[in-house]
């Protein structure tokens, strides 16, 4: 269960990371 929540979580930040740079990088177009 613990583990789980700990996945969930980097999953999140990765994708969240992912989006802000993408987002940086459409705004430096």
């Amino acid at each position: 269960e613990n583990n789980r929540s700990e996945l969930e979580r980097f999953g999140k930040e990765k994708t969240s990371d992912f989006f802000g740079m993408l987002r940086g990088f459409i705004i430096n177009q």
